[in-house]
């Protein structure tokens, strides 16, 4: 399973509460010693009629093979880092998933995640960095 399938499989059964993880990881000859992610659910995903086929203006996805789904979190993200910096960022996003209703739960591609929106931040971080411009280091 892909690295965007786990993402979407995970935010697609988490339907309240909390996901977090923890891990270190090296990016760009900077290695992160520690890293703390959290996301947690601020609403019930909910269907995405608008995103069909069959919708007045027409969406760009086929009910019969697709579910959409969207939901609101909120994310937080620390990582501690070598030297003497290390980032928090703290904010909310909207996430869109697409569920094929060909696949099987556990099979590659089941859950996609097909809208990831940058809500912003709280003010509380002392330099302000929002998700937009951490993923942008890791596209790929």
């Amino acid at each position: 399973m892909g690295r965007r399938d786990r993402a979407a499989h995970s935010l697609a059964h988490v339907h309240s509460g909390e996901h977090s993880s923890q891990r270190s990881t090296a990016r760009n000859g900077i290695l992160a010693t520690n890293g703390d992610h959290h996301a947690t659910s601020e609403s019930a995903f909910t269907e995405r009629l608008d995103l069909y086929t069959t919708a007045m203006p027409p969406g760009p996805f086929d009910p019969s093979r697709w579910i959409a789904r969207s939901t609101y979190y909120g994310t937080n993200v620390f990582f501690q880092l070598q030297g003497d910096t290390d980032f928090q960022i703290t904010g909310r996003a909207y996430f869109t998933i697409l569920e094929d209703r060909t696949k099987q739960v556990g099979d590659a591609g089941k859950f996609l995640i097909v809208r990831w929106e940058d809500l912003g931040m709280n003010r509380l971080a002392v330099e302000e960095k929002s998700w937009s411009s951490v993923k942008s280091l890791y596209k790929y």
